[in-house]
């Protein structure tokens, strides 16, 4: 089996994330997901805006949604989906 990694795209709205203070309390807890590499962050002044990351050791994508649906709400995930690593 090839190595795999999984490409997560959020975009975080204002209502749930309204400072930076909530954005950096789920910033602490996307370790949880596995082996984080190349995040991406960009903050809307008003509160929201866009998470993008690279995820390895996890067994499938169809997991990773569950527990990113867990931390943003299935509504917030852009993209998460499986690439060769």
């Amino acid at each position: 089996m090839s190595a795999r990694c999984h490409v997560v795209e959020l975009a975080l709205d204002a209502l749930d994330f309204p400072d930076r203070l909530a954005m950096l309390a789920l910033l602490k807890r996307l370790p949880e997901l596995g082996t984080l590499k190349c995040v991406e962050i960009a903050l809307a002044p008003a509160g929201g805006g866009r998470l993008s990351f690279v995820v390895h050791d996890v067994p499938d994508a169809g997991e990773l949604r569950h527990d990113l649906a867990a931390l943003v709400g299935d509504e917030a995930i852009r993209l998460c989906t499986a690439r060769p690593a």
